[in-house]
């Protein structure tokens, strides 16, 4: 099942949506950053998506951000906080920044970053630019 915040760019909305949902997706596997590059009425749009991964299922929320000391920053603190995250900082560029002026394709995927928990370990993979098509 995949749980998809339809309120963007809100922090506190967010917080809410993965509050009411965290338990329905079970243990977590993953947490993914990438943007989704869209055209609506003629206007190319970019909106970074945060994808938290169960064994359940799947939340994906659009107002948490990191790599700066803001509301979304510490938004996605507190995601990692409730998912025993505790070695990663958002607030710093450990995550990478956003590089707003590459070459996006329209209606694709760019991924930023993922992160792997296991068992014993959390793995952080950051990956750029790596484009992907949407299918619809």
């Amino acid at each position: 099942m995949i749980y998809r915040e339809r309120i963007n760019g809100i922090t506190k909305h967010s917080l809410k949506y993965f509050e009411k949902h965290i338990d329905k997706i079970g243990k977590i596997q993953s947490i993914t950053a990438y943007h989704i590059v869209s055209s609506k009425q003629g206007c190319k749009q970019a909106n970074v998506r945060i994808s938290i991964k169960g064994i359940n299922g799947t939340i994906v929320l659009g107002g948490l951000s990191w790599g700066y000391h803001g509301e979304g920053s510490r938004g996605l603190s507190q995601v990692f906080h409730k998912c025993s995250i505790s070695d990663i900082i958002p607030f710093t560029n450990v995550l990478g920044v956003f590089n707003w002026n590459s070459k996006k394709k329209t209606n694709s995927r760019l991924l930023l970053w993922s992160i792997s928990i296991s068992k014993n370990k959390t793995v952080i993979t950051i990956k750029h630019n790596q484009i992907k098509d949407i299918v619809k």
